[in-house]
């Protein structure tokens, strides 16, 4: 874990008061109330999206056992190693009678969800896929995903979460403490968008004379954007993606929505400035960052 310097201590203490965090442990209580509602407490497994469903499974997993005298396992997997090599994790699942639960802090354009889900689906077909996030921006309404807001907020822990080290890549076994990489390539990646998110996509990615492809959605009917590789890592969208962005330090430009809440936008913009970012503001409801043509 990246630890933070002292600026970025005050500018937290600063920026992040009583009004953010109160709004936050509300959608975090949402979310405890809307995940008892259908799992047995006793019975289920959280596994962490790495890194943004960290410390949101951490708190999930207080509140449930503080009111119900569980003690939940937490497991943890980074969608960035999903492939063929993941024979520890199957194996644990298949080992495991209890509901396994994703937990992630947001979800922007879907990839991570839609990835993890084919992946799933492919190893786990008899059993359910359960999500769980505190922002969803995507077109995805599924059943057996939990979200609990569509709106582009700040979610603390996102300024946090950046990490050189690569030790969160990796899928963490609760009980032995073994970890194994799965992976899956960018090509097969699959992009839900809003119809909104998806014009802004596509005049950015013009703009930059980036590459882009489109699969058809058969159920919807609709053409979403499967960006090449290169694609992926120049535009991302929503304000913690814009946090991680900042983090890793790379040359970018942030794109601050002015119908975001002005409490959430203004972090974003302190939080650019802090880091050197350059910023601009937009008519969207979301934020969204680009990244530099010449990286």
């Amino acid at each position: 874990m990246l630890l933070p310097d002292d600026k970025l201590i005050q500018f937290y203490n600063k920026t992040v008061g009583a009004s953010i965090n109160d709004e936050i442990l509300h959608y975090i209580a949402k979310l405890c109330s809307q995940i008892i509602s259908k799992f047995d407490p006793r019975k289920i497994l959280l596994v962490s999206v790495l890194r943004g469903g960290s410390v949101l499974a951490l708190v999930l997993k207080y509140f449930i056992d503080k009111n119900y005298g569980t003690d939940i396992e937490i497991a943890g997997i980074s969608p960035n190693y999903l492939n063929e090599s993941s024979t520890d994790f199957i194996n644990f699942i298949n080992k495991s009678n209890k509901q396994i639960v994703f937990i992630d802090g947001w979800i922007s354009r879907g990839v991570t969800y839609s990835l993890i889900k084919e992946f799933w689906q492919n190893e786990f077909h008899n059993r359910n896929f359960n999500y769980v996030a505190v922002v969803n921006l995507s077109l995805i309404n599924e059943p057996n995903l939990i979200y609990a807001t569509s709106e582009d907020v700040f979610v603390p822990w996102s300024m946090f979460q950046t990490d050189f080290s690569g030790l969160s890549n990796f899928f963490l076994h609760p009980e032995r403490k073994k970890s194994c990489a799965f992976f899956i390539p960018w090509e097969k990646r699959i992009i839900v968008v809003t119809e909104e998110i998806e014009k802004l996509s596509k005049q950015e990615i013009n703009k930059k004379q980036l590459k882009i492809r489109t699969k058809m959605n058969r159920k919807t009917k609709k053409h979403n954007p499967i960006y090449t590789k290169t694609d992926q890592r120049k535009i991302k969208f929503g304000i913690n993606e814009c946090i991680k962005a900042i983090n890793k330090g790379d040359q970018i430009t942030v794109y601050i929505g002015n119908m975001v809440q002005k409490n959430h936008a203004e972090i974003l913009k302190g939080y650019a400035e802090l880091k050197n970012a350059s910023w601009k503001i937009t008519e969207e409801n979301f934020c969204y960052v680009v990244k530099n043509i010449s990286q």
